[in-house]
């Protein structure tokens, strides 16, 4: 399991991409997020820090590879994903979160919101209605 840090969280998009810069993840197949169905990469950062007290966001980016090279492609998805914030361990999740498509395979998740400390799951959903049609699970300790 990955674990990310969210109370000191770098600037970097996880699996080594750059704000800006889609050339710094060089292959789809060092991707270490992919949706369990499509096999799609998920790329993602921080863009406000939660805090205790403080609501957060992020920026995540989905992406596929080119078949000639295995560059990323950004993938437009056939839904707006839903970001879910589940601590496992204690059986409860956090406030909702909402997701706005920001550009073609990115896309911009508000009101991040961990309600305690401790191993959080961020579960990147593709629904159809209330039915999830793909996921990609990260895990943090907050």
């Amino acid at each position: 399991m990955d674990f990310l840090v969210a109370r000191n969280p770098d600037t970097r998009l996880h699996n080594q991409l750059l704000p800006g810069n889609t050339s710094q993840i060089q292959k789809v197949a060092d991707c270490r997020s992919r949706f369990q169905s499509s096999g799609y990469c998920l790329l993602w950062q921080w863009e406000n820090n939660p805090t205790s007290t403080q609501v957060g966001s992020l920026i995540f980016k989905v992406v596929r590879a080119n078949a000639l090279d295995d560059s990323p492609i950004p993938v437009d998805l056939t839904s707006v994903p839903a970001l879910v914030l589940w601590m496992s361990s204690m059986g409860h999740g956090s406030s909702s979160t909402t997701v706005e498509k920001v550009d073609t395979g990115s896309y911009r998740a508000k009101n991040v919101f961990f309600i305690m400390p401790g191993e959080w799951e961020l579960k990147f959903q593709v629904k159809d209605g209330n039915t999830v049609q793909d996921e990609t699970v990260v895990t943090l300790i907050f």
